[in-house]
């Protein structure tokens, strides 16, 4: 008996995440939001106050595919989300694989991968899928170095 409730108190936690990652995912490729973070809750994150935000929202054959591009005036720091809906994914499929430059966090519960552009100058992205919905959240520019971009990057919510 008490290795029933030994088990089922650490399961609980397990699929309560789980369950919430799933009610979090869009039911169709038209509940995705382009630009998905509001400028305040990117300067928490990333420390920068951003002052214009582009739009991109296009339909493809398989689904739709979105994005916003956050800018700061007279910076060349910038900020992006593009989230692509593709009907032909495998759900939660992780993203990267063997793909060189690919860092897979371990423990992470989308499987996300980070690749940094530490040779070419300051930016790095983070990818991960839920669902049908692969999301890459990416910096470029400004003074972060690439241990602090990862980390701000992955106190943002995790989107769709």
């Amino acid at each position: 008996m008490r290795t029933l409730v030994k088990i089922s108190l650490t399961a609980l936690p397990a699929w309560l995440l789980a369950a919430g990652a799933l009610s979090a995912q869009p039911t169709t490729p038209s509940a995705l939001v382009p630009c998905a973070f509001a400028r305040p809750e990117i300067a928490a994150a990333m420390g920068v106050e951003l002052q214009q935000a582009d739009a991109a929202d296009m339909t493809i054959p398989v689904g739709r595919d979105v994005g916003c591009l956050y800018s700061v005036k007279g910076s060349d720091f910038v900020f992006g989300v593009r989230q692509t809906w593709d009907s032909t994914r495998p759900a939660n499929r992780a993203p990267g694989g063997s793909t060189p430059g690919h860092r897979q966090l371990v423990g992470d519960p989308d499987g996300a991968v980070y690749t940094s552009d530490a040779g070419n100058g300051s930016g790095g992205e983070l990818v991960y899928i839920r669902g049908k919905v692969q999301t890459r959240v990416f910096w470029h520019g400004g003074n972060l170095t690439d241990a602090e971009g990862l980390q701000r990057l992955l106190k943002l919510r995790r989107v769709p």
